[in-house]
C-alpha cells in the first residue's frame, strides 16, 4: 500500500519500480531499492505465517522475493523472466495452497474478483490483478492464523 500512497495507481506494481526511479534519479537514486524492500517486506511474513498453513505458501513468498529481486524487468531478458516467472508463479502457488487446503471460498474471494477485472479490462488491469491477489492472501492467511 506504500507504493499506491507514494506513486498512485500504476499499470502494475511492478512499473512503481520505474516511477521510484524517476522520480528519485536527480535527488535519492539509492531509492530504488523501495521496491525490494516492499515486496520482501510482503512475502516475508507470508513465508513464515503460511508455511505453518501449507509449505506451497513459502514457495509463494520466495517466488515474490524473486520478483523484488529482479525489479529493473525492462532492462534485460533475464531480469523479466526471473520477474515474471516470481509475480505470476507467486500469485498462482498462493491460490493452487488455498485450494488444497480446501479454502474454496479464498480461492473464489481472489479468483472471482481477479477474473472480472481481467474480464471487463479495467484501467491498470495487472496492478489491479495483484493488489487483489496480494490483499487475498494477506486475508486469507490472517483469517486462518486466527
Amino acid at each position: 500500500m506504500f507504493i499506491y500512497w507514494r506513486y498512485g495507481i500504476q499499470s502494475s506494481i511492478s512499473t512503481s519500480y520505474y516511477a521510484i526511479w524517476k522520480r528519485n534519479k536527480d535527488d535519492h537514486p539509492n531509492r530504488r531499492w523501495w521496491f525490494t524492500a516492499a515486496l520482501w517486506g510482503f512475502a516475508f511474513p507470508i513465508a513464515v505465517v503460511g508455511v505453518e498453513q501449507h509449505p506451497l505458501f513459502f514457495l509463494a513468498a520466495a517466488l515474490i522475493m524473486f520478483t523484488g529481486a529482479a525489479p529493473a524487468f525492462k532492462s534485460s531478458k533475464l531480469q523479466n523472466t526471473v520477474h515474471m516467472v516470481g509475480a505470476i508463479g507467486g500469485i498462482l502457488t498462493a491460490i493452487v495452497a488455498f485450494s488444497l487446503l480446501g479454502q474454496w471460498w479464498l480461492v473464489g474471494l481472489i479468483g472471482i474478483p481477479i477474473i472480472i477485472v481481467s474480464a471487463i479490462r479495467v484501467e491498470n488491469t495487472t496492478w489491479w490483478v495483484e493488489t487483489i491477489a496480494f490483499i487475498g492472501t494477506w486475508l486469507g492467511l490472517l483469517l486462518l492464523a486466527w
